[in-house]
């Protein structure tokens, strides 16, 4: 049953712990002039409050928003509000509050920024460097070191750092400490004891991040967002988490033409509130209850043959693609130093990522691209992948000297001026440095060379024979 819809800035929605409220806003619409704006609507009294510009809205408290205003350059003033209520600058240093990600919750906050060190802030204070993004839930915190390792924080002590997984391009954590991983590939989660688990359910094995919520009678709920192949409808998947495997004879709760490329959920005591936004900004709030409805996920336009089975060798895992910018780095390393750097790097990394190269392991996936600006020129340090219409800006140090300076894709932000996908250049793709190929195997002799051997051999035979006649031997 659809709560609430909202057609504008209604970016990244973020339910309330009881679900009476979501939270949503903060990309704006750049094409119409209207700046990012944090709002909050309440389920039950069907009231919207609007807290004025700002981003990153989260939830610190069961009916108390956090968010984050620009107020310079790396300088973000913290802001909270109680419902109903007016808003209320906090005290922090925006120094410190300055942040590319940031995320609330139980009472803490928490903000991460791309800077020299990539630092993550607690509260405020330093809690780890080398950082990339931070989700909060509950009592736990999430994070992805340097090292490519999921770190999880309980407050303020780490208790666990995990392998990040091929194709953990984005995460989310439960109040349970639980991860979801993935983005339009396999779902994936990650229990507390490292347990890694496959919940894809869709026969195409296209899904967004999960979401898990986890219910009172020890069920967890998995919610995810797929597109249909054949029409691109979007529908969001809700079933619960059983022990054995999930395969798309798993049946689902299935919410149609629901875009959600975020998405979040909560149970309520009684029902699920689920929340999402699609690539334009609208959102969409449904109720759904935990005995609705299940039904197999199918795509009724696509092929009744199932694909035929890849090539034998050919790599299957897509690497994160963090590391695939900074393999391509150091594959490029010597030509990444003059003024053309950022330019020649990001066509070179959307063409390899758009295309693969076998060479490198990296396999292919059609949706990644280069951007073009609202100028009409293709941006120079931006790539875009089409399905979720989000935007990456690659950060090259042009002119450096330092060897170890490499470009970095900064943290994912949705493209809210919507501007044109383009399709890489094949001349673009990185091949990567590998083994020359052996020599070829010497042509087998013909049967014209073969008898002329034969006749040399006879003819020397004639002569040694003509020779010990002569010389009595």
């Amino acid at each position: 049953m659809l709560l609430y819809s909202y057609d504008g800035d209604g970016w990244w929605p973020r339910l309330s712990p009881d679900g009476r409220y979501v939270a949503f806003g903060g990309g704006g619409i750049p094409r119409e002039g209207i700046p990012p704006t944090v709002r909050v609507y309440d389920l039950h009294a069907r009231q919207l409050h609007t807290l004025g510009t700002g981003r990153a809205i989260a939830w610190i408290g069961p009916d108390r928003v956090t968010f984050i205003r620009e107020v310079g350059r790396d300088r973000d003033e913290r802001w909270e509000c109680t419902i109903g209520a007016a808003p209320v600058r906090t005290a922090d240093d925006p120094a410190i509050v300055a942040a590319n990600d940031f995320d609330a919750a139980n009472g803490h906050w928490a903000s991460w920024l791309h800077v020299a060190g990539d630092r993550l802030v607690h509260d405020g204070r330093p809690l780890l460097t080398a950082a990339r993004g931070v989700e909060m839930r509950g009592h736990y915190l999430l994070t992805v070191s340097e090292d490519r390792e999921f770190v999880v924080f309980h407050g303020v002590t780490e208790i666990a750092r995990l392998s990040l997984p091929p194709r953990a391009n984005s995460w989310t954590i439960s109040d349970l400490g639980w991860i979801g991983y993935g983005y339009f590939w396999d779902a994936r989660i990650l229990t507390p004891s490292g347990r890694d688990r496959d919940v894809t359910v869709t026969p195409w094995r296209r899904e967004g991040v999960p979401r898990l919520v986890h219910l009172p009678n020890g069920d967890t709920w998995i919610w995810t967002h797929t597109e249909r192949p054949s029409d691109e409808r979007s529908l969001v998947l809700g079933r619960p988490l059983t022990d054995g495997a999930m395969t798309p004879e798993t049946p689902c709760v299935v919410l149609d033409a629901f875009p959600a490329i975020s998405l979040d959920a909560v149970w309520t005591g009684r029902e699920f509130v689920v929340a999402g936004c699609g690539p334009t900004g609208i959102l969409s709030v449904h109720r759904v209850q935990a005995d609705a409805l299940r039904v197999l996920v199918r795509d009724p336009g696509a092929p009744t043959s199932p694909p035929p089975p890849p090539p034998p060798g050919e790599h299957q895992m897509a690497p994160n693609r963090f590391d695939v910018v900074e393999q391509l780095a150091r594959v490029l390393q010597p030509s990444l130093r003059d003024s053309a750097a950022g330019s020649l790097f990001t066509r070179r990394v959307a063409a390899t990522l758009h295309y693969g190269s076998l060479s490198l392991g990296i396999v292919g996936d059609v949706n990644w691209g280069l951007k073009r600006n609202p100028s009409g020129l293709i941006s120079s340090d931006v790539i875009k992948y089409r399905s979720s219409g989000e935007a990456f800006d690659i950060c090259v140090s042009m002119g450096s000297t330092d060897p170890n300076v490499v470009p970095q894709l900064a943290w994912n932000a949705t493209d809210t001026a919507g501007q044109p996908w383009v399709q890489p250049d094949a001349a673009d793709v990185v091949a990567g440095p590998g083994e020359p190929p052996p020599p070829p195997p010497p042509s087998p002799p013909t049967d014209t060379i073969a008898s002329q051997i034969r006749d040399a051999v006879l003819d020397i035979r004639d002569l040694l024979r003509r020779a010990a006649a002569r010389f009595g031997l």
